[in-house]
């Protein structure tokens, strides 16, 4: 059973570290790079990395350990065209407040492409179809909270976007899943946790009931994650 610190994404940041490093980029900007750790990894490599979010604190605190940051949303980036070899973006679109922008800015300041990571789930599994409607339900009530949270892409959705941005470009995408069944407990005890955030109407109390009722036949297992990648070499 998996438990808040067993879930499976410090494996699947690996993973995407693995690829950055892949590419052999000599340069890298992180939109919504959080507490810098992915930034200081890249430097620690060797690479040119920078990172941007709109918490002004955060970027304090990657100034006061000498890393790079601007406060900036991923959909105003205050960067030239072509500044950076790769843009990437690691479990952040889905806090985009415009996606089609932030991928627009993202690839106009991108030398060689993009590179991101998010939340996705197998729809052919029925414990990860039961979190899909588990997370969207969630999101449901932060978005009434004023929260940026959106339902996360499928690569349809992806192309989509970026075809829409740059028609020739060249996607990719991979997928990992870690498979990891989620205690009933954790479930239970997260569904707590948002409705003391955000009052529930009867709608919502129905959805969770048949949520936490399907949970005892089907099982709910923790998220996986796909990598999209829009490039020009690599």
């Amino acid at each position: 059973m998996v438990t808040n610190k067993t879930r499976p994404h410090d494996e699947y940041r690996r993973q995407f570290f693995a690829k950055i490093l892949a590419i052999r980029p000599q340069s890298v900007l992180d939109l919504g790079c959080g507490d810098g750790k992915l930034i200081g990894q890249l430097c620690d490599a060797g690479i040119n990395a920078c990172g941007v979010d709109p918490n002004a604190e955060l970027i304090g605190q990657l100034e006061e350990r000498k890393l790079c940051g601007k406060i900036a949303a991923a959909e105003n980036l205050p960067f030239e065209q072509g500044s950076f070899d790769i843009v990437v973006s690691e479990f952040t679109v889905h806090h985009f407040t415009n996606r089609p922008k932030a991928f627009e800015e993202a690839l106009r300041v991108a030398k060689r492409g993009i590179l991101f990571m998010d939340i996705w789930y197998d729809r052919d599994i029925s414990s990860q179809r039961l979190a899909k409607r588990f997370d969207d339900w969630r999101k449901k009530l932060d978005q009434r909270a004023g929260d940026i949270h959106w339902p996360v892409l499928n690569s349809a959705d992806f192309t989509e976007i970026i075809s829409a941005i740059e028609p020739s470009t060249n996607i990719q995408f991979n997928t990992s899943l870690i498979l990891h069944e989620l205690e009933h407990n954790y479930v239970k005890t997260s569904a707590e946790d948002q409705i003391r955030r955000t009052p529930l109407t009867p709608h919502d109390q129905l959805a969770l009931d048949e949520i936490l009722d399907a949970l005892n036949d089907s099982g709910m297992s923790d998220d996986g994650v796909i990598f999209v990648s829009a490039c020009s070499d690599y």
